[in-house]
């Protein structure tokens, strides 16, 4: 059996010659070079510094693409649960048109209570619902009037005329809206001149009447 195996490993290395193999260091790098590479075709080493130059630039990139991704699924975490109109399971279209909304109802709902802050300020119960409600209040000449109504197109160049009517001098003025309402807010005095001796009270006496029928003719 012995002889056989000899006989059949001789056959198959008949021909054989060292002179196709390549030397060992073919295959190895030089000691001073560990990152060269072997060149089949020169068998030249090919150094591998333009490779390893990219890869610090590489590995850098995806710390920083990483690190990125990490901070944005903690931020659409964060919204999901701060909102709590937000679906248990939504998609982070869904986290951002949710939050879009609920930011947008929160403004709406602070115009609300500065709106009813200054009706109140004024004497005006919040929410009444009235389509005229108008609170004067009057120090001497001078007279700050709140005018609570719906809005309507028009509304307020019909209350300007009508101080202007009277030959009354608007200081300042301002206006805020919330759902179909308005509140301006004027303050106004009379203007003292040789011909006007009409008394205060009965000048604003007469714009708040003026006014109302302004306000409701329409």
């Amino acid at each position: 059996m012995e002889e056989e195996l000899s006989s059949l490993h001789l056959k198959l290395m008949e021909g054989y010659s060292d002179a196709v193999v390549p030397p060992l260091t073919y295959f190895q790098s030089p000691v001073n070079d560990p990152g060269a590479l072997a060149s089949p075709e020169n068998g030249k080493f090919v150094a591998k510094a333009n490779l390893e130059a990219k890869e610090p630039k590489n590995k850098e990139t995806l710390v920083i693409e990483r690190t990125r991704r990490c901070k944005m699924n903690e931020l659409y975490t964060k919204l999901q649960f701060m909102i709590p109109t937000m679906p248990s399971k939504a998609t982070r279209v869904e986290i951002i048109e949710e939050t879009i909304k609920y930011i947008g109802a929160l403004e709406k709902l602070i115009k609300e209570e500065e709106s009813a802050k200054k009706l109140k300020d004024f004497g005006i119960p919040p929410n009444m619902g009235g389509s005229r409600d108008i609170i004067m209040n009057i120090s001497g000449h001078i007279a700050s009037i709140g005018i609570h109504t719906r809005h309507r197109p028009g509304i307020t160049s019909r209350v300007f005329n009508v101080f202007e009517k009277l030959g009354l001098d608007i200081l300042t003025s301002g206006i805020s809206s919330y759902d179909n309402e308005i509140m301006l807010t004027i303050t106004a005095c009379i203007k003292r001149t040789e011909e006007n001796n009409v008394a205060a009270e009965v000048v604003f006496e007469k714009l708040k009447h003026e006014l109302l029928m302004r306000i409701c003719s329409h």
